[in-house]
């Protein structure tokens, strides 16, 4: 869409009409999962934000438009935190001073907040007047994984857009385009993105891909065994892989997934095909309630996973509710 790689193509429709119009809002909030294509969204929109013809923004050929794309427009400013922690109040009240001064440009001035969570609650409290009552050139885009990163004042003031998960024909689209070498692997690599196409971005640049799949699925053993100290060894296994823990959940599942098939005869239906001999052995020596089990509790704790709990306590958590249930 507009030489941009969007995945919310009717949300971006409404939001770019709404410049046409010239009924934007000063302030916008886009909610979606890590990876989903804010980032991308929000670039899309500064560029119609920005852009020197607004009846045709974004045009793509302006100074505006090109610099937008390119990352240069001085225009179209990232908020990122100085000390690489949280945006501070200090921060947030230099945001305000640079809000008074008028685009270098630009039509307008674009402000995208990259991480809602980042904003300490002081940083909000600081921003909250210039959120009310902006000069006419500014707009904020706060990105955000859930709304309740924000406090209730500024959510009040935001127009809140929605970025849900993508359908599984637009991610095989997207590994079809940006992946070609990886189409072999593209229902599992589909199946794993659980709708995020930065899911899919990180699996493919990952070097150890490979090997953390093949560990992951030594794990199933232990992790629907009766044996307690087995909780131990994959609560260890999780907490050594701790920035990779969500796709560890995810193969998981994929796993269980199979294994429900085969033991259901369903063998069309596996999306780890070339595990199927490995997937089938272990299928025959574990009854067809450990794999429902285990899968029900792993979908629980990716939940609990995006709330921040402690990693360590939720692999035992999840172990131990496992083997509870069976045993």
């Amino acid at each position: 869409m507009y030489g941009y790689d969007i995945f919310h193509d009717d949300i971006m429709k409404n939001l770019i009409d709404a410049v046409h119009k010239g009924e934007a809002s000063h302030a916008y909030l886009f909610v979606g999962p890590e990876g989903v294509g804010k980032s991308k969204a929000a670039r899309l929109f500064s560029a119609a934000l920005t852009c020197t013809s607004p009846d045709s923004a974004p045009c793509g050929v302006c100074h505006a438009c090109v610099g937008t794309k390119s990352g240069t427009n001085p225009d179209v400013i990232y908020i990122r935190p100085e000390d690489k922690k949280t945006i501070s109040v200090e921060q947030a009240r230099k945001i305000v001073s640079d809000a008074y001064l008028k685009p270098f440009q630009s039509v307008r001035k674009v402000y995208i907040f990259e991480d809602a969570s980042l904003l300490n609650e002081f940083a909000q409290n600081s921003l909250l007047k210039i959120l009310e009552e902006p000069p006419e050139y500014i707009t904020f885009i706060i990105l955000s994984t859930g709304e309740t990163e924000l406090l209730q004042t500024v959510l009040s003031r935001c127009t809140s857009v929605s970025f849900p998960t993508v359908s599984d024909k637009r991610i095989e689209e997207y590994i079809r385009t940006a992946y070609p070498d990886s189409i072999s692997d593209i229902k599992l690599l589909t199946a794993l993105s659980s709708g995020i196409p930065g899911e899919i971005d990180k699996i493919v640049a990952d070097p150890d891909y490979s090997l953390l799949r093949e560990e992951s699925f030594k794990m199933l053993a232990p992790l629907m065994s009766g044996h307690k100290i087995s909780a131990y060894t994959v609560a260890d296994f999780l907490e050594n892989h701790k920035d990779k823990a969500d796709l560890i959940l995810n193969l998981w599942q994929s796993f269980l997934r199979d294994i429900m098939f085969i033991k259901n005869s369903s063998l069309k239906l596996i999306i780890n095909k070339d595990m199927q001999e490995e997937l089938s052995s272990l299928a025959a020596r574990i009854s067809e309630r450990h794999p429902i089990v285990a899968l029900e509790q792993t979908i629980h704790s990716k939940m609990m996973l995006k709330r921040n709990v402690n990693l360590h306590a939720l692999a035992l958590n999840l172990s131990f509710s496992i083997k509870k249930r069976l045993y």
